[in-house]
């Protein structure tokens, strides 16, 4: 077996290239070591480079006394170790034997479930080789690179800035009339054009300078089509300005057409081209400052600050002092920081690392959910966990062991006690069941409600009462009367006197007795239809069917107006105590301890809290909402599906809780009552209700 100092250094790939390379932050050079098989640069400074300069099948004894014997400084073991690996996981060294072959397979092999996962969240797919088309019109663009060309812009800026501005009101309400599919297909078409121009400005911003354009092709980055321009050889550029160039030339495209779709919106006449250019300018906007000067991930913002700095490899330079600062906070392991750096610049690289790691927490639980509410159920649960799992519990899990690993250095700590009491307490403070309630919205309403109509078409003769009047069962509220009605009364009462006259000279004369039965049955009808109008005459006496308040009165109520059958004149209430509605989800329901009591708390803050007793709970899950408050749109329980033809469906199971309130007089004066209700609940430790509501969506979704 040979021992580590016996063992020759790995051989180098020959077909590697070594560049010079641009001055790092400090001024010293660096070198790029160009791996041709990826297309990939390396950076490495002037020590690595001399180190490299005296590689050769050799011992690391022997290397380490040619570097002396060279460079006159001696070379320390691990430091050609760490050298060796970073050649060897970055598949620098040639694999001869079949030890490095096996190695090396086991590096680059992945599994299927993994090949898989990784082709779900990124791959890509080259279209064409643009170096032919890129010569053959750069002499067309070439104007664009020039000073006259940036003043051409600003002048178009202000014109533009000054032109919307005017109108700016319209501009924003624009946004609007495109918030539809058709609006969205629009947007969608019109970021492939815009896109198509930002990589063309990257790759033709490379070819001004020499740099190599390989490929222009599609990525797609969980399952999303983004374009991408490959300028990797644009790393080799020692200058700074070119650089900058070709990492901002992408935005400068999207700016000039934000600055011209801008100005054709502002002169254009409504109509489908102002439309178009409305979609170009707004698209443009949005997509050069709120998506590609992000410097949070790795799109232009991100090399912008990098050559602004002149900092390369910024995120992964950043995530290891924000580690290594986390770990000097918890344990106080009094590690080096990752490299030497001025004081300010670490603090920015450690602030810069945590905002990273916050936005994306946040942007990849959204991509998440959004990932979740695309594919069916399962599929999307399935998806939704793969990118909770790779991009959020992934580099939590490789910390946590690399922390494992440091286990012996981090006992002999005396910080690792008070953060690992500090750590119990919030465990033991999570498992603790506490006292909670369970808040919902809740309608307060009248116990007992009415409304009262005019039976037929009528005039408003007396009003007998007024708005929050108590008044008893039966007694009048409003007088009216019918002009049709009154006109049918006289009528009637007109002919009973001319058949009652009839009927005396009929008795009179023997002669006509024959007629006297038909009378008789004439004044028998016209005496059944005056009792029937004298019955709607009392109906037009509207009178209070309980004892109760008015709460409402039409408007402009009063003697002599008119009222339809169809319209509400007066809204009388009981004034019992009032009832309360509320709506809870599965997991609420659970917790709900119905012998507690519980409060309603109006959302008018002018309306006093109201305590209420719990009376009924469905025994199962309602199919239709009593009232729209309790949509998740309006912050209730409800949640809704679009199942075709303009229809939904509640998703979840809620159930109706019926409660009393204790005094409401006042308030229900005033219709219904939004607010919420709380009921004192079970106590349950934070554990176990995040346990609730995770086995309550799994339960749900791989149900429905």
């Amino acid at each position: 077996m040979v021992s580590a100092a016996q063992a020759l250094l790995p051989a180098l790939r020959e077909e590697l290239r070594l560049y010079d390379g641009p001055q790092d932050w400090s001024g010293a050079r660096s070198y790029l070591l160009y791996d041709p098989n990826v297309h990939r640069h390396l950076r490495i400074g002037q020590r690595a480079f001399d180190i490299l300069a005296l590689w050769g099948s050799i011992t690391i004894p022997q290397m380490q006394q040619r570097f002396l014997d060279r460079y006159g400084e001696p070379l320390q073991e691990q430091e050609l170790a760490a050298l060796v690996d970073f050649a060897q996981s970055n598949n620098l060294t040639q694999a001869s034997d079949p030890a490095s072959l096996e190695t090396l397979h086991r590096r680059t092999r992945r599994g299927l479930l993994t090949e898989i996962v990784h082709r779900y969240l990124f791959f890509r797919v080259p279209l064409f080789q643009p170096e032919k088309t890129l010569s053959a019109f750069y002499p067309l663009v070439a104007p664009l690179f020039s000073y006259l060309a940036l003043g051409i812009w600003l002048v178009l800026f202000s014109l533009a800035l000054f032109l919307v501005s005017r109108h700016w009101d319209v501009f924003l309400g624009t946004f609007l009339d495109f918030l539809t599919l058709e609006g969205a297909l629009i947007y969608g078409g019109s970021l492939i054009v815009i896109k198509a121009c930002h990589e063309l400005g990257h790759a033709f911003a490379a070819h001004r300078y020499g740099a190599k354009v390989p490929v222009i092709g599609v990525a797609f980055i969980v399952l999303f089509p983004v374009l991408y321009t490959d300028t990797t050889d644009a790393y080799r550029l020692r200058s700074r300005a070119q650089r900058f160039v070709v990492n901002t030339a992408g935005i400068a495209v999207e700016l000039w057409i934000a600055v011209l779709a801008s100005l054709l919106w502002a002169i254009l006449p409504e109509g489908p081209w102002r439309s178009v250019a409305f979609v170009a300018a707004s698209s443009s906007w949005i997509m050069s400052l709120a998506v590609n000067l992000n410097p949070f991930m790795r799109f232009d913002g991100y090399y912008i600050l990098s050559d602004v700095l002149n900092a390369p490899n910024l995120h992964q330079r950043a995530f290891a002092f924000g580690r290594w600062k986390l770990r000097e906070w918890l344990f106080d392991l009094r590690h080096r920081p990752p490299e030497p750096v001025p004081v300010a610049f670490r603090q920015f690289l450690i602030g810069f690392a945590w905002a990273i790691w916050i936005y994306r927490l946040f942007l990849f639980i959204g991509i998440a959910l959004l990932v979740y509410s695309t594919f069916f159920k399962l599929l999307g649960v399935a998806l939704f966990f793969v990118e909770i799992l790779w991009f959020i519990a992934s580099p939590v899990y490789r910390e946590v062991k690399q922390w494992y690993e440091m286990r012996h250095e981090i006992r002999r700590r005396p910080r690792s006690l008070t953060t690992l009491t500090i750590l119990f307490a919030i465990i033991a403070a999570c498992s603790v069941p506490l006292p909670g309630s369970v808040s919902s919205v809740a309608v307060l309403s009248a116990a007992r409600e009415t409304a009262l109509y005019a039976p037929r078409e009528a005039q408003v003769t007396q009003v007998l009462v007024e708005r929050g009047q108590e008044v008893a069962a039966g007694a009048p509220l409003l007088l009216l009367t019918s002009p049709e009605l009154e006109n049918a009364w006289a009528l009637a009462q007109k002919e009973l006197e001319l058949l009652l006259i009839q009927q005396h000279r009929v008795l009179a004369d023997p002669d006509r007795s024959d007629e006297r039965l038909i009378i008789d049955q004439k004044i028998e009808a016209v005496r059944t239809k005056l009792t029937g109008l004298a019955h709607a005459r009392e109906e037009l006496a509207l009178r209070a069917p309980f004892d109760g308040i008015v709460r409402e009165m039409a408007p402009g109520l009063r003697a002599g107006r008119f009222a339809a059958p169809s319209e509400s004149l007066l809204v009388l209430i009981s004034p019992e105590r009032g009832r309360i509605q509320a709506m809870v989800d599965e997991y609420q329901l659970g917790r709900i301890d119905q012998s507690q009591p519980a409060q309603f708390i109006p959302d008018d803050l002018a309306l006093d809290k109201i305590e209420a007793e719990l009376l009924e709970i469905t025994p199962a899950a309602v199919g239709e909402l009593p009232n729209p408050v309790f949509k998740s749109d309006h912050d209730g329980p409800a949640h809704f599906e679009q199942t075709g033809q303009g229809k939904s469906r509640i998703v979840n199971s809620v159930f109706l809780v019926e409660l009393q309130a204790q005094n409401t007089r006042v308030n229900t004066l005033y219709g219904e009552v939004i607010g919420r209700i709380q009921i004192e609940a079970q106590p349950r430790s934070v554990f176990s209700r995040i346990y609730g509501r995770v086995h309550m969506v799994l339960i749900r979704e791989f149900s429905a």
